[in-house]
């Protein structure tokens, strides 16, 4: 019954008016909240639902697994439920997915991040339909079996291809000393084991190693906890990440500085120069991770 359910569901509605006030007061007080919505809305979100479901790439590969993973409940005898109240937080999931903007509040990536929660909604929409058939049931738990091994043996060679793409970083890293300031320019942001832009922010792991700090950095996000203090000389702010071709030395605070981590494909040397007014030299380099530093 409905009391049950409010009775259940306080711990998540005792805090959704603390929520709406943050989020109220952040959009009218933070530039960074107010950016451009971007909707992205057509085709390709029905291509990216079924592999959404399953975290996998929308190809043909990531059509089918999700497909497959649609049939387990029928394949293992389950019955959906005639309850529309069953159905409900699988309809608002599609909805989310297929109608919320792609860019909110500051924010990209924002309906693809839930992806995950549509296939636990999904098989709550069944329940057991008593005596199932035995051998729909092996058949289903083979495979599944083989689609989960499939599933590590595939992530598995995106680690092994992403762990060849970040060598070359480690190599240059050697000559990095701890506790500095580092700029990243990530002209080639792009890897082979994904389509995301996985090495936009690797700089980061200097920061989580060695200390210091590499910007760009997410403390300039308006929903982080941690923020840089007022007046802070750093002028690297989001979207600086996207474009680094643009970097303006004297804009910028470029001798604020002590390396520039660079991922291009062609020596940088010569704009480096051009940009720092001659003040940073190349340290090292290793494919196309690049390392410069004060002369």
């Amino acid at each position: 019954g409905w009391r049950i359910w409010i009775v259940r569901s306080l711990p998540i509605l005792a805090i959704l008016p603390v929520t709406c006030i943050w989020l109220l007061v952040s959009f009218n007080s933070v530039p960074e909240a107010r950016g451009e919505t971007v909707w992205l809305i057509g085709a390709n979100r029905l291509i990216e639902f079924l592999p959404a479901l399953v975290s996998s790439p929308p190809s043909f590969i990531g059509q089918l697994v999700g497909l497959l993973f649609l049939a387990i409940p029928w394949i293992a005898g389950a019955r959906p439920k005639r309850s529309m109240l069953a159905w409900a937080p699988l309809g608002l999931y599609i909805v989310w997915m297929l109608c919320v903007p792609h860019a909110l509040g500051g924010n990209a990536f924002t309906y693809q991040r839930f992806g995950l929660f549509g296939l636990p909604l999904y098989f709550l929409c069944f329940e057991s339909a008593g005596v199932a058939n035995k051998r729909y049931q092996r058949l289903a738990g083979i495979g599944i079996a083989l689609i989960a091994v499939s599933f590590v043996g595939w992530h598995s060679v995106r680690a092994l291809v992403f762990d060849a793409e970040v060598r070359g970083y480690q190599v240059v890293m050697e000559r990095a000393e701890p506790g500095k300031r580092m700029l990243m320019l990530a002209f080639n942001r792009m890897s082979q084991s994904s389509n995301a832009p996985l090495h936009m922010h690797t700089a980061g792991w200097y920061q989580a190693e060695s200390g210091g700090l590499a910007e760009f950095s997410f403390a300039r996000f308006w929903g982080m906890p941690i923020r840089y203090k007022n007046g802070s000389p750093s002028e690297i702010y989001p979207n600086f990440e996207w474009v680094p071709g643009t970097l303006d030395w004297e804009r910028h605070k470029g001798s604020l500085y002590d390396y520039f981590l660079v991922r291009h494909p062609l020596d940088a040397a010569d704009w480096m120069s051009e940009k720092s007014e001659n003040t940073v030299q190349l340290l090292a380099r290793s494919g196309e991770w690049q390392l410069y530093g004060k002369k």
